[in-house]
């Protein structure tokens, strides 16, 4: 239960502070403030679904500086303009707090700390040549999908 009384002072310093927030007007209006955002521009960007290994193609619509929603590329050859539940869920993916935005280093607490990409490709190519170096080629093991779309990574790597 609220035990502090309502003082004089404090019904006047809420009755002030009412009457200058109603006198704003339209300033502080959300259906103002929902009409600009309505109003706002929408920009398309093409992109290609990473939800699964199909690799689809979409559009990625862009308001107000913020993914709004998705759609499947109608002259792409795999989806031809579909996108399956992950890919409309892949909105989300963009903007959930626990979504990793940069490269980690597992330390020797069992915890990760954040490196910069530059230290990330140093750590795995310096790795990745002392496997070499000791065992030769065959532990090395890399696969890809069949997709035209991944052999960009191959050729990469």
């Amino acid at each position: 239960m609220w035990k502090k009384s309502f003082s004089r002072r404090m019904f006047l310093k809420s009755t002030a502070a009412t009457v200058v927030a109603a006198s704003s007007g339209d300033a502080f209006s959300f259906g103002n403030w929902l009409k600009k955002v309505e109003a706002a521009e929408v920009r398309t960007v093409p992109s290609i679904c990473g939800a699964c290994s199909s690799m689809c193609g979409m559009w990625v619509h862009v308001k107000n500086g913020r993914i709004w929603k998705v759609t499947g590329q109608k002259d792409h050859p795999a989806s031809k303009g579909k996108l399956c539940a992950r890919g409309q869920a892949s909105v989300f993916w963009a903007y959930n707090k626990d979504r990793i935005t940069h490269p980690m280093r597992r330390t020797k607490d069992n915890w990760f700390e954040p490196i910069t990409w530059d230290e990330a490709y140093t750590e795995i190519s310096t790795k990745l040549k002392k496997v070499l170096d000791t065992h030769g080629p065959l532990p090395v093991f890399y696969s890809q999908n069949a997709k035209p779309t991944s052999k960009f990574y191959m050729k990469r790597f």
